[in-house]
This record gives C-alpha cells, structure tokens and sequence, in this order.
C-alpha cells in the first residue's frame, strides 16, 4: 500500500507539473469535470478498480496511467521488501526510483527535468552516504563533479548538447552513486541515448538538429547502476585481465 500510494503520488506530480500547478496547491480533481475527488475514491489501485476507472460524478474516463502508477509502486515496494526486508536501504531504492520515473516521464514529454526532483536525488545521495559506508564521501564529491562539469563544458562548446536538468541530474546522481558507478550510469545512458538518436534520424527522418530528451536515458541508466554499477565494473575489470 505504501509503494502504490507513492505511485499515486507520483502520478498526480507528474500531471500537475505539466499542468503548471504546484503538487501541494489543492485537492485532486477529476480532469473531465474538475470537481474534487472524495478522500474515499483515492484509494491506490482499489478505487480504479471499483469505479472501473471512471468519474463517481460525471463518468469520464480516469487516466490509466494513475492505475499504471499504482500498481508499478506496489510490486516495487513488494519486490524491494522480499529482496531488502524492512530496511533503510530498501526505502532508499524505493524513493530514487521513484523519483527516477518521474523524471523519465516528464522529461519525455516535456524535455524538461524539474528541479526538485535532482535536489530529492542529491538529498537521497546524502542519506545513502551513511547506509553505505562502502562508498567513500571522497567518491561521492568526486561524482558530483566527474560527469556533470564534462557536461557543462561541452555544452558551452557545443550548444544543446545537454539540458541543464541533464547536468544536474549526472551531478546529483555522482553523490548517490559514487564517481565509479555514476560512469558506468552515463555509459548506459549514452548507448540508449544514442539508439533513440539513430531511431529518430533513421526511422523517423527527422533532422539532424532535433532535439529530443536525454533525460530518460540517464534515468534508466542510474536505476541499472544504481543496483548493479559495482557488478558491471568488476565483471568489466575481470574481462581485461
């Protein structure tokens, strides 16, 4: 209940950032009517379910993504729970990749990454600095900066070549990763980002000076490093030598 609850909450962030509304500014409304939803109908997954994903009031249809959402949460927060247990580190994961898929989405649609969300990153890279000691603050400050102020200065050179969001993002993720996994995070990231580039240019024909979001690129590769970055070095340095 809790994962789908932070689920619904990513849902409505989601929808009132691009919509323009501050996420504490005023009760939920339904989108075809507009009038406020009762506490009882928000209810994660189960009020979907038994208004069969329509309006109490005027019947219009209630976005599948809200119950999408929810359920992603639940067996999230579940399968963090099975894996973790009850534990800070658990809860940790569970708030990054949240915050993780509301930058993936929001980027996606508005190749835009709001700022609280890199500052709930580097706040969560804080607290993970003493749930996981084995990664030193001295690597942590490092991935601060090892990424981001490349990807500053190559933006000054070459214009667009990253968003803003896209440099804070790498910055805000060094501190959570430590500078070792944070490469690996931007490897992944360049080799999905650059897929999405060939598929626009090539499939899609479109220009060459298009632009279009790196955000969830970065988003999927910090999520995969930020369970497996350490993994994906040692196999790599097993592979060399």
């Amino acid at each position: 209940m809790f994962g789908a609850s932070l689920g619904s909450f990513c849902s409505a962030y989601i929808e009132r950032y691009q919509q323009g509304v501050s996420i504490v500014k005023g009760r939920s409304i339904c989108p075809s009517c507009h009038r406020p939803i009762k506490g009882y109908d928000l209810i994660p997954v189960l009020s979907f379910i038994v208004l069969e994903g329509k309006c109490r009031f005027c019947g219009g249809r209630i976005p599948w993504e809200n119950f999408v959402l929810e359920v992603l949460g639940g067996v999230t927060a579940l399968g963090l729970f099975f894996v973790y247990g009850l534990t800070g580190e658990g809860v940790l994961y569970l708030f990054v990749l949240a915050a993780l898929l509301c930058i993936f989405l929001i980027d996606m649609r508005t190749m835009d990454i709001p700022h609280a969300l890199n500052i709930a990153i580097f706040v969560l890279g804080i607290f993970s600095g003493f749930l996981f000691p084995h990664i030193s603050w001295l690597d942590r400050g490092i991935g601060l900066v090892a990424i981001s102020v490349a990807m500053f200065l190559l933006t000054l050179v070459v214009p667009h070549a990253f968003g803003g969001g896209d440099v804070k993002l790498m910055g805000a993720a060094g501190v959570l990763l430590g500078w070792q996994a944070l490469l690996v995070a931007f490897f992944i990231g360049l080799v999905i980002g650059g897929a999405q580039g060939v598929y626009i240019l090539k499939v899609q024909k479109r220009d060459k000076k298009t632009l279009f979001a790196f955000g969830p690129a970065l988003a999927i590769g910090i999520a995969i490093s930020l369970f497996f970055g350490h993994n994906i070095i040692d196999w790599y340095i097993r592979l060399l030598f």
